[in-house]
């Protein structure tokens, strides 16, 4: 049985295609508790905080077909560079730290000798470790979600089909081979309605801008099953 690991997860998003498909599939995430402790788009959820859990995450990467994550971006996206200054007046290591914790999916993916891929916007990993290996916007995999699709959990804030401009960039490694895009003939304008309608700090506010494009992961599910 193929195995994915998906690190720093809470929605299964991108596990539930792998899961549907019958793959054995894990969503690590110190914030897999409570209502997020079980989850049926995946095969197992572990509570785990990454640092922590690092070296049993390596060997429960052994063997396994890839490792993905989406580590926080809160203090690495450039949207929130106007937040910088303060936050290193109270932690001048912060973005270093944000940066240790994100490479912890290539360096447990690299430790596993196992294709790895981490998730991340616009954001100072580029400056401060490397340029991503690929960029995208959700729309680009639109084609592989059904014509009467909409989001599962937040249809008013996530447009159907993931028919929506966010760019998002991706660090892997060479081994890590990614899917073909598939477009539905035309380009979304204006705003997407994450940043339309939501505002504040709220946990809510950051499931849903965090949210994994559905597209992209039914696409990598099949072209990783061929």
């Amino acid at each position: 049985m193929k195995r994915a690991i998906f690190l720093f997860d809470t929605t299964g998003y991108a596990a539930e295609p792998f899961t549907k498909a019958g793959w054995e599939t894990y969503i690590i995430d110190i914030k897999n508790v409570g209502l997020y402790a079980e989850n049926p788009r995946a095969t197992h959820v572990l509570s785990w905080d990454i640092l922590e859990k690092e070296q049993e995450i390596i060997e429960l990467a052994k063997g396994a077909t890839f490792v993905f994550g989406f580590p926080p971006c809160t203090d690495l996206a450039v949207s929130g560079a106007k937040h910088f200054a303060s936050k290193a007046k109270n932690n001048p290591l912060f973005q270093e730290e944000a940066i240790h914790l994100a490479r912890s999916v290539e360096r447990i993916g690299s430790a596993a000798n196992v294709p790895w891929c981490l998730e991340n916007p616009v954001s100072v990993l580029s400056t401060k470790w490397r340029k991503p290996n690929f960029s995208f916007h959700p729309y680009y995999y639109s084609g592989y979600l059904p014509e009467d699709d909409e989001h599962p959990d937040y249809p008013k804030y996530i447009a159907a089909r993931d028919f929506y401009s966010k760019k998002t960039c991706l660090w892997k490694s060479t081994d890590f081979h990614l899917p073909p895009m598939k477009l539905i003939g035309k380009t979304p304008t204006g705003w997407n309605l994450q940043t339309l309608l939501l505002g504040g700090k709220s946990e809510k506010t950051k499931r849903i801008r965090s949210a994994s494009p559905r597209g992209f992961f039914v696409a990598l599910q099949q072209a990783w099953s061929e």
